[in-house]
């Protein structure tokens, strides 16, 4: 007997059988003998598969553009703080507000919030993302008053303007990004003049803790050199912020960024102060002893006395003494450069590790736990890295990598740079993800609202209450 295979998918099927044990398909005319083809993309019943030797892989070209490596940095340190990619973002936009034109009356309503009469409700909050301007006057006139002060010294050598110079010249750059951090926070539920004790306080306290830490720690962790006040001051920060406003009900993670913010820039304008200051120091010490030596060589006859009483006169008189040219321009030199340098340092750091767990304390109170949660401690490890890759020896690595006693500046200044612009990714990843907490919030009372307007209304339709969007 000749086999009889099905017209539809080539089975071997048996004499007279009305439907196809492998297809289903009802039978018509069956073929006899061989099978007819199968269907395109199927494989006929009852025929042996033969299987080719497959040809070696190519292996998968890996994309090294630096478009694809920035891009997978950014999925990296996303996945890592916990925050999602920009959207609705434009930093043209989001400044778009600064050039133009504000009134004294708008200006005396930005600042007038954060008490019980001025903190907007929730529902009145603009969620988007907001466009600062403000931030820029300020940094307009604190540098104005430390040029007038670098003109007085400059011009007229009265070492009487030194303290102001250094002063305002550790104070601009700082307290511009606070102020700036001040207008990222839409909720408004936090006063300026709090902030600004808070600027001052939280320094204090964070040095406290810085000094205490390091001499607990400083022992074990010595050969990390430089880079261990990554850890010191990162959790001496936030211990300050901690202590200063943890128990403030303030639930939101702008809140949290915005006090990080305040301590962060604090310590920033009192250790750039510092370093100005023993710079300044160290530099008029030198430039003194030298003058005197090279008295003492060219002047035979000079005493101990004389030169003692040199420096009597000096210090009863400090206005027929003209600074040391050098020793001025090497803290003006440092001045300079930690304030370009410091909205990418402190300030964003500590704003950071605040929001962070500020996003894990939300309306409750700080608790123990908190601060070992893995949600926070990964966005709390991304500052401390970066503050001790800051305080890596670039200047000695870039001396041994051109072989040279007397290397570039740049290339640290540069790595710095690019540290920084990490830190400003994570701090928009967090600002952004305050913003949708607070619409989340918006959300959550009109859904509240509605609520209470269908008890009040029984048989009612749906009000058109307007769910907030952010931009």
């Amino acid at each position: 007997m000749s086999a009889m295979f099905c017209p539809s998918c080539g089975a071997k099927t048996e004499s007279g059988a009305t439907f196809c044990r492998l297809c289903g398909r009802p039978q018509g005319p069956q073929v006899k003998g061989q099978p007819p083809p199968a269907p395109a993309g199927t494989r006929q019943a009852n025929v042996p598969l033969t299987l080719k030797p497959a040809s070696p892989a190519a292996p998968l070209a890996r994309n090294h553009s630096p478009a694809h490596l920035v891009q997978s940095l950014e999925d990296r340190l996303r996945r890592l703080a916990g925050t999602k990619k920009l959207e609705g973002f434009s930093l043209s936009e989001m400044f778009s507000e600064v050039f133009k034109k504000h009134t004294p009356a708008e200006l005396d309503e930005y600042f007038v919030t954060g008490t019980a009469r001025t903190t907007p409700r929730i529902e009145d909050v603009q969620a988007g993302w907001p466009k600062p301007w403000f931030f820029f006057r300020v940094l307009l006139f604190v540098v104005g008053i430390y040029l007038l002060f670098d003109y007085i010294i400059q011009e007229f050598g009265n070492p009487n303007a030194i303290p102001g110079l250094l002063f305002m010249g550790s104070l601009a750059v700082p307290l511009t990004v606070l102020v700036l951090f001040f207008e990222l926070n839409v909720t408004r539920d936090v006063s300026f003049v709090g902030v600004l004790s808070l600027f001052a306080s939280g320094a204090i306290v964070g040095f406290i803790f810085t000094h205490f830490l390091d001499s607990v720690l400083s022992s074990s962790l010595s050969w990390m050199g430089a880079s261990v006040a990554g850890i010191v001051e990162e959790i001496a920060k936030l211990l300050a912020v901690c202590v200063i406003v943890g128990r403030r009900k303030h639930r939101f993670i702008l809140n949290g960024i915005l006090f990080g913010a305040a301590v962060g820039a604090g310590f920033a304008v009192f250790e750039s102060m510092g370093y100005a200051f023993v710079d300044f120091r160290d530099s008029f010490l030198i430039a003194t002893a030298d003058k005197i030596r090279h008295a003492i060589s060219n002047s035979p006859g000079v005493s101990v006395p004389d030169i003692m009483n040199y420096l009597l006169g000096i210090m009863k008189d400090p206005r027929g003494f003209r600074p040391d040219q050098d020793a001025l321009n090497e803290m003006i030199s440092l001045i300079q450069l930690r304030a370009w340098l410091s909205p990418f340092g402190h300030v964003a750091w500590t704003a950071i590790a605040a929001g962070g767990l500020w996003r894990v304390k939300g309306n409750r109170d700080l608790e123990m736990r908190m601060f070992f949660q893995s949600q926070f401690l990964r966005v709390f490890m991304i500052p401390v890295v970066l503050h001790m890759a800051w305080d890596m020896p670039w200047e000695r690595f870039t001396a041994m990598l051109l072989n040279t006693n007397t290397p570039p500046e740049w290339p640290a200044h540069l790595v710095r740079l690019s540290l920084g612009l990490i830190g400003w990714f994570i701090v928009l990843g967090l600002v952004q993800q305050g913003l949708h907490q607070v619409k989340d919030e918006q959300i959550a009372h009109t859904r509240v609202a509605l609520e209470q307007a269908k008890a009040v209304t029984p048989g009612a339709g749906p009000d058109p209450i307007a769910v907030p969007v952010v931009n």
